[in-house]
């Protein structure tokens, strides 16, 4: 039997922010996985209202993220089910001292209220949506 759920409005935003210093005439090429440990990443303390994990195979919450990683065992894994209008989690990259001609990742983004996901620069003033 189905059952249905009242219908919650809520928001949930995810803002990957890379670290942009002077570019030079070289394209930087870095690739990274979460096999043992977050690589260089880091949770922005103090502005993340949610808890980055490594996580293997399916997530705890059905139908609300991969079954699996991409690539290798590991992903990074945000637990956003029981989330509360308007929260956002930060996960910024150290700084690229080259130049940045293209970025890819593999995210899935499950579940009836999941929100937007967003991908910033900081330009070395401002941040900037890549």
């Amino acid at each position: 039997m189905k059952t249905t759920r009242p219908f919650r409005p809520c928001s949930l935003s995810l803002a990957v922010l890379l670290g942009l210093a002077t570019l030079s005439a070289h394209a930087v090429e870095h690739t990274t996985g979460f096999e043992v440990d977050i690589r260089g990443w880091t949770v922005i303390k103090g502005t993340s209202q949610f808890n980055w994990a490594r996580q293997t195979r399916g997530t705890h919450s059905g139908h609300t993220g991969p079954s699996g990683a991409h690539e290798g065992d590991y992903y990074l894994y945000l637990e956003a089910s029981r989330n509360y209008p308007s929260r956002t989690a930060y996960l910024q990259s150290r700084e690229f001292s080259g130049r940045i001609q293209k970025v890819s990742f593999h995210y899935h983004m499950y579940g009836a209220h999941m929100g937007s996901l967003a991908l910033e620069g900081l330009d070395g003033n401002s941040w900037i949506t890549l």
